[in-house]
């Protein structure tokens, strides 16, 4: 998945973030899963990015490019890989604990 991938309504991510009380900006949409312009995300301005822990990037892939310290996720360095064992799995609730550690 791209970094401008996103977890809509439908999504685990989704239901774990609301139930953390972390805004999810991709609440509206009626998916799972989303490719958005990244124009979109600098609409959004989110405060914390989350990546999935198989994503080939990480925290460091967003520090390294200037477009992206235009969001104050990047800006604060709020910006955390989930670990590789975080699946939509019996692990959600050690995944929803690692999630309420950050937010």
């Amino acid at each position: 998945m791209p970094p401008t991938t996103v977890k809509g309504k439908r999504s685990i991510m989704h239901e774990i973030m609301t139930r953390l009380g972390a805004v999810n900006h991709a609440k509206n949409m009626d998916v799972r899963t989303m490719d958005v312009p990244f124009e979109r995300i600098l609409e959004w301005r989110p405060e914390l990015i989350l990546t999935g822990g198989y994503a080939h990037y990480g925290p460091e892939w967003f520090l390294q490019r200037p477009q992206w310290h235009a969001i104050p996720a990047v800006r604060h360095r709020h910006v955390y890989k989930l670990p590789t064992w975080s699946t939509a799995s019996p692990r959600v609730a050690s995944m929803s604990l690692f999630m309420a550690m950050k937010i």
